[in-house]
């Protein structure tokens, strides 16, 4: 995934997301960027990412409950409790969390 701010690449790549988001872009550019792994929704793949680093830490830990001064994923699970809590989650997201049992209470 590249982000927007890298340059001319990542200006390209918002605008090819942009593009098909918009019905604008061609079949055959769909399929050529599809068949490099073209990340489309690059939201999901952040929080697919953050999620992945959770279950490395509940597999290690034995929890969830990870520490919100704990760098960047601390602050994500903080965000997600928020999220949860002010019904603002997907309920794949929500069924996500629950398989590895997420708790949205409060941080510790």
């Amino acid at each position: 995934s590249v982000p927007q701010k890298q340059g001319s690449l990542g200006k390209w790549v918002h605008s090819q997301r942009r593009a098909r988001k918009k019905g604008k872009l061609s079949k055959e550019r769909v399929q050529q960027l599809d068949g490099i792994g073209f990340d489309w929704d690059r939201a999901r793949s952040a929080w697919d990412e953050r999620y992945e680093e959770l279950k490395e830490y509940q597999a290690k830990h034995g929890d969830c409950s990870v520490p919100q001064k704990q760098g960047s994923l601390g602050a994500w699970v903080s965000n997600q409790r928020a999220a949860r809590r002010g019904d603002k989650m997907s309920d794949e997201r929500v069924r996500k969390l629950d398989d590895i049992g997420f708790d949205c209470g409060t941080a510790r």
